[in-house]
């Protein structure tokens, strides 16, 4: 684009008129080209959502021309819904239609396709915070920054951390907290810095603008050429995108040769500051957006020609693409009304006051009407979320109903067999005790007979022939063993000496002259066990009989009773002898016969 030249006063050297037209001419020919070469739809880089088609860069062509590749592009169906909304969103955005982008960008998120998709809503509440900054409702700007940064809090996303502290910074800052709304901005920097991921140069390009805009307002100069000198090293970075499509690299370049320009004249480097206001004014498509970075340069120098002759320009393209119902508009209004005031034009001052009231007043009206519309959309909304949740309450009470259904059964079924097994080890139990009752009355019968052979006289011996004198000797041996095996024995249950816990063989061998070495032989031969087994079956005799007997004995003063040295000892052998434990055998021996199912089974047979 051909460089344009002015006076330090601002006026053209050429007419006005001729001027006018050869900047639209040149502006149009500019957009119409950057619209053929433009880059992929940035929003593509950040919607994990859909397909991921090539699209326009809508944020620079002409408002009706993207209006009508849009609307052309919802026709064909070639494009979601969801990022069709966002486009026009954005496309409103960066014509001051706040209230309108804020419309479309809620319909993007409310779009059922996109409800699992965590990354593309916040996005979407991100732009919405800005929409919300632009317009100056700082009650709702608080209220989505608290939600988005409470949701980074829960993810862990460090991304949007950054971005909610950053606003949480502004939000200070608009409400007089000026100092902990810039210590809050800048450690939301800090953050965004140690972020990894690809779009942390437009975040903290993006970051630096709106810190640099506090800063010229509070007339921080050498604050702001810290910022600006942080825009530098960012920029030869070169890792910035275009995850922003409202801040496209033009945008962004004239927004930092603005700053600049601004910065270094309010500390007296005017050279300086014109040198980057010419590199401001060289940018192509300067007059297509709002110019407000550049105004407080404008204004302080009084280059009052400046500000009428891009002023008309841009209400031009407004009234060209029917665009004039928007902040910008109003914002431009005042503008001029003050440069006409300066110029002392007091025709064009009442023409330019009259066309602000009239847009202020339709902007209200734009506003309540989109207000209605959001409201219709949530309202639509609000049922859609309704029918979805009555859906699932009734899905859950189904769920539920099922759930119990199959509970109630399981616990039935559970019931069924726990009391089935537990009548067949009850049966199986008072079996076992009539078992073991039986069994020690055989050896009670067994111990008496046993004794009343003992105290019988014997018969006379009957005359026989002489035995052999090998055969008499072992007779001998054999009477003698069954001797010494029938004393011990005899001692041993009569004394009841199996009760003594220290009942050892080393005793037994002293007390019947036993040698040590027929010892286990003697109870092998005549008990068929072993020593240790036959004292722990008299022991657990003694013990079932006590069990059996004394119901208020506790099992541990029986097992001291009958000589075992441990209540767990005791239940050992007690269950390997009798297959069952102790506790068990008092159980089913105390239960009365009429309810032994067994008894009734064994009297029906």
């Amino acid at each position: 684009m051909r460089k344009k030249h002015f006076s330090d006063n601002g006026l053209f050297l050429i007419d006005m008129h001729r001027v006018l037209v050869l900047v639209l001419s040149l502006t149009l020919q500019g957009m119409c080209s950057s619209l053929a070469a433009a880059p992929a739809d940035s929003i593509s880089a950040v919607d994990p959502v859909g397909d991921d088609p090539q699209t326009s860069d809508y944020t620079i062509s002409p408002y009706s021309r993207n209006k009508r590749y849009i609307e052309d592009q919802r026709r064909r169906g070639s494009l979601p819904e969801h990022r069709l909304n966002c486009m026009e969103g954005d496309l409103c955005f960066k014509r001051g239609r706040y209230f309108d982008a804020l419309k479309f960008y809620k319909r993007a998120m409310y779009d059922k396709n996109v409800h699992d998709s965590t990354t593309f809503i916040k996005r979407m509440e991100y732009r919405k915070i800005l929409c919300y900054e632009k317009i100056g409702n700082i009650s709702r700007l608080a209220y989505l920054v608290d939600q988005l940064y409470q949701s980074a809090v829960a993810t862990d996303d460090a991304e949007f951390l950054a971005v909610g502290k950053f606003y949480k910074g502004i939000i200070d800052y608009y409400k007089g907290r000026k100092n902990e709304g810039y210590q809050q901005m800048s450690e939301a920097i800090g953050l965004m810095k140690k972020f990894d991921g690809y779009i942390k140069g437009d975040h903290l390009f993006l970051f630096y603008l709106s810190l640099l805009k506090l800063q010229q307002d509070d007339m921080k100069s050498e604050a702001a050429l810290k910022t600006l000198l942080s825009v530098d090293s960012l920029l030869k970075d070169g890792k910035l995108g275009a995850s922003f499509p409202f801040f496209s690299e033009d945008v962004r370049m004239r927004e930092y040769y603005a700053y600049y320009t601004v910065t270094l004249h309010r500390l007296g480097r005017e050279d300086e500051a014109r040198e980057y206001y010419n590199k401001y004014l060289s940018m192509g498509g300067v007059f297509s957006i709002d110019y407000c970075c550049i105004e407080p340069y404008l204004v302080e120098r009084g280059l009052y020609n400046d500000i009428i002759r891009f002023g008309e320009i841009r209400l031009s393209q407004m009234h060209a693409n029917k665009d004039t119902v928007n902040f910008n508009a109003v914002a431009l209004y005042r503008l001029l009304v003050k440069a006409y005031a300066k110029k002392g034009d007091a025709e064009r001052v009442v023409s330019a006051f009259d066309k602000l009231e009239e847009t202020q007043d339709r902007l209200k009206t734009a506003v309540e009407l989109s207000a209605m519309d959001e409201l219709s959309l949530n309202y639509e909304n609000y049922e859609e979320k309704l029918s979805s949740q009555q859906k699932k309450h009734a899905d859950r009470i189904r769920y539920i109903l099922v759930l119990a259904i199959v509970v109630a059964l399981s616990i039935a079924v559970f019931v069924y067999q726990a009391v089935r097994y537990n009548r067949v080890i009850t049966r199986k139990n008072l079996s076992l005790v009539k078992t073991i009752d039986e069994l020690l009355e055989a050896k009670n019968r067994q111990y008496e007979k046993a004794y009343q052979e003992t105290h019988e006289p014997e018969p006379a011996p009957e005359p026989a022939e002489p035995l052999d004198p090998a055969e008499v000797r072992a007779q001998s041996n054999e009477r003698i063993e069954r001797n010494w095996f029938e004393r011990m024995s005899h001692d041993i249950v009569e004394q009841k000496l199996y009760l003594d816990p220290n009942l050892s063989r080393v005793f037994l061998l002293a007390k019947y002259k036993i040698p040590k070495n027929s010892f286990s032989q003697l109870f092998q031969k005549y008990a068929g066990t072993s020593y240790s087994k036959y004292i722990n079956d008299l022991r657990l005799e003694y013990a079932a009989k006590m069990l059996k007997e004394h119901p208020n004995h506790t099992i541990e003063s029986v097992a001291v009773d009958c000589g075992i040295s441990s209540v767990g000892t005791l239940y050992r052998l007690f269950s390997l002898k009798y297959g069952m434990t102790p506790t068990e055998y008092r159980f089913f021996v105390s239960v009365p016969k009429e309810e032994n199912p067994s008894a009734d089974d064994d009297a029906k047979e």
